[in-house]
């Protein structure tokens, strides 16, 4: 017999979105936990995750209590990936659902369950119509997503790879929901254990392969067969390292052998770290059956062990976001050649704590390479901030009109002339502004962007076209912003875009959110589009 609950996070699954401030303990709230509800709300992504492991904890002894020592399997759980409008359906951007599926993982682990079955996997979900059932969107598979990539690391133009259950390429929709299909006459077949596959493919958005989405989240390790009794285990997706503790009771043997299953995309044969208490291990990768499964086993002592395996981390685009790639532009966008970056380039952008001007900022990459500087004009009365380049010379100043209403930005450069121009509708909740410029890294045609902002989401999308050139993401409530009212951006930028343009954009709205908010959080959703496509 086995306890065999369902669960849901409410909050997420009936707003659709991915809420990092607040959450409440519903089951708590359920059993009579607290005086009031209100005492049951958890502040903060970190006080939200333990409130989600807590009631599944709680679950899982309210089971042992009322039937014995049974096994609790969680047979149901999930989360909307139509998430904030679905946003993510235009703008390729999972970031969201993939906190929202980590920190669902993270409970279910950390409560000890026996075991779980995700809801679900419908082969012919599709972003119009989701699920097809009930309204419901929470598929991890769609017909119209793009794979994703196998590496964590974004990978380039000439070399890319996906996750992908299709074991050809050049399907096309059509072949592919045929292939998805369940029937008589491939059941046997369809029941066989997926692989991670890797392969050369074009653009992805040119591609028609559908994909699994926020699969970083839910690919993860765990424990197969266990020589003992598990004390805790855990899977930290941002920092890629599996943790498993472990009690092993006296058998007489020198050995005993417990196996985790060690999923390839996070954990590159290759490319593992593993620490233990004691004993051997080894890494191996059973292709039987036309599948890749890849597996860890461990030879160890008796009493309490403790195994840790490190793999690659995913690149750092924000708290608990997945891996980020982005499509090469057709040809450069901006107004700095220079600046138009071959590949794939994130930039971490961090806000000088008290420093005498607001606005100044560091630049850099990922390898902590500083590209640009940002420097703010004391006592300025247009409110100036500079851009320079690493050799010392001014790209252009960022101002402001005076006595412009609403308020108007424009970059001048060195020599006086006007190098873009931003208006726009500035409001408490967020922006809807304009940019414009002539396109003197490209074609030299005239180009116009759309900005639309949101102070309080974290996350920040530039489109053109409606396809996604620059992902931007900020920390929240970090030591920073706390103690020095500073603020650490995360800025993925597509081949091609300009990044001194991208930079100035969002030194710009830091300078507005600092106007507009009330102790509100503050981020941007930038769309970018060619006055051609209206």
């Amino acid at each position: 017999m086995v306890y065999a609950p369902h669960y849901y996070d409410g909050i997420t699954l009936m707003t659709k979105k991915w809420n990092r401030l607040w959450n409440v303990d519903v089951f708590g709230v359920l059993r009579g936990r607290y005086l009031t509800p209100a005492s049951a709300i958890k502040l903060g992504e970190t006080a939200i995750r333990n409130c989600l492991r807590d009631q599944l904890s709680a679950i899982r002894k309210e089971g042992e209590d009322y039937m014995g020592n049974h096994p609790c399997v969680l047979t149901e759980f999930g989360i909307p990936f139509d998430m904030d409008d679905k946003h993510a359906y235009k703008t390729g951007d999972y970031s969201s659902q993939s906190s929202a599926m980590d920190a669902n993982h993270f409970a279910v682990e950390g409560s000890l369950m026996g075991g779980y079955t995700l809801w679900q996997y419908m082969c012919q979900n599709k972003h119009q119509l989701g699920d097809q059932w009930n309204g419901e969107d929470l598929s991890i598979f769609s017909l119209d997503d793009l794979p994703l990539p196998l590496s964590p690391t974004a990978a380039s133009r000439s070399n890319e790879s996906t996750i992908s259950f299709l074991q050809h390429t050049g399907l096309n929709t059509r072949e592919s929901l045929d292939k998805s299909t369940v029937n008589p006459g491939n059941l046997k077949a369809k029941l066989r254990t997926p692989s991670i596959t890797s392969r050369m493919m074009d653009v992805p958005e040119l591609t028609n392969n559908p994909g699994f989405r926020a699969a970083e989240a839910y690919v993860r390790p765990s424990p197969v067969a266990i020589a003992g009794t598990i004390l805790s285990y855990g899977f930290d997706l941002r920092n890629c390292t599996f943790t498993l503790k472990l009690l092993v009771h006296k058998t007489g043997s020198d050995a005993q052998t417990t196996d985790i299953s060690l999923p390839g995309f996070h954990f590159p044969k290759d490319k593992c770290e593993v620490t233990v208490t004691s004993g051997k291990w080894t890494i191996t990768t059973d292709d039987s059956d036309n599948s890749s499964i890849q597996r860890l086993r461990w030879w160890h002592l008796d009493g309490e062990q403790t195994i840790k395996v490190t793999g690659v981390p995913l690149p750092h685009h924000g708290p608990s976001s997945g891996p980020i790639v982005l499509p090469p532009l057709p040809h450069a966008l901006g107004i700095v050649p220079s600046f138009c970056v071959n590949g794939q380039k994130t930039l971490v952008m961090k806000e000088k704590v008290w420093a005498l001007a607001q606005g100044n900022f560091q630049i850099r990459d990922e390898s902590n390479v500083e590209l640009l500087q940002c420097k703010a004009k004391l006592f300025s009365l247009h409110h100036q901030k500079f851009f320079y380049d690493m050799q010392g010379n001014e790209l252009w100043s960022l101002k402001h009109k005076l006595l412009s209403i609403p308020r108007q930005y424009y970059g001048e450069g060195p020599d006086g002339r006007e190098v873009f121009h931003v208006q726009g509708h500035w409001h408490l909740g967020g922006a809807r502004v304009t940019v414009s410029f002539v396109n003197t890294a490209g074609n030299s045609e005239p180009i116009e962007l759309a900005l639309s902002g949101n102070w309080i989401d974290r996350y920040g999308t530039i489109t053109r076209n409606d396809r996604p050139v620059a992902q931007i993401t900020r920390d929240y409530f970090n030591t920073r912003q706390i103690l020095g009212d500073a603020d650490t951006y995360y800025v993925t930028i597509a081949p091609g875009m300009d990044i001194a343009l991208i930079v100035s954009l969002c030194v710009m709205y830091d300078e507005e959110m600092r106007k507009q908010r009330c102790n509100q959080g503050r981020l941007l959703k930038v769309g970018v589009l060619d006055p051609r496509a209206a």
